[in-house]
């Protein structure tokens, strides 16, 4: 069982303590908060593997209820304090905590967008379009569209 959980484990939250600070901190500091999240990182993982030993010898099996206990504890954790990045530029992050407070706007914005796409290009007065054609993963389309284009 704990083979199966490190799998989807490994599949799907692990690399977020890698990832995550460098997509939400701000060029100037990018190094210093991947550099500090990763000692962080490794700092958690030694004290586990420090520990587990000694707590499956002393409470055999209920280790893992408290293992669990944190996991779930994690949930509200990123729901209230990790805001969404998924389709920012680069030069939208910065803006990520505007709204500051204690989640820095996170718990009050839907879905945790604190900053749309586009927003800094709308606060220095660019106005970038988007591509007009987007790859749409269908073949026949992109090949419709080309011969469409060749006889105009």
């Amino acid at each position: 069982m704990v083979f199966l959980f490190q799998i989807f484990l490994g599949i799907g939250y692990l690399p977020i303590p890698w990832f995550y600070p460098s997509e939400v901190t701000t060029t100037r500091i990018r190094s210093k908060g991947q550099a500090i999240a990763s000692f962080i990182n490794w700092m958690c993982v030694f004290t586990v593997v420090q520990i587990t030993p000694i707590a499956i010898g002393n409470i055999g099996w209920r280790t893992f209820i408290i293992f669990a206990v944190f996991n779930a504890l994690w949930v509200p954790l990123v729901y209230a304090f990790f805001p969404e990045t998924n389709g920012l530029e680069l030069e939208d992050i910065d803006h990520l905590f505007d709204k500051g407070g204690i989640t820095g706007g996170v718990w009050s914005s839907k879905g945790g967008r604190t900053v749309q796409h586009g927003f800094h290009d709308e606060q220095v007065g660019l106005d970038r379009k988007p591509p007009e054609k987007t790859f749409s993963g269908n073949a026949d389309d992109e090949q419709l569209e080309f011969a469409a284009q060749k006889t105009d």
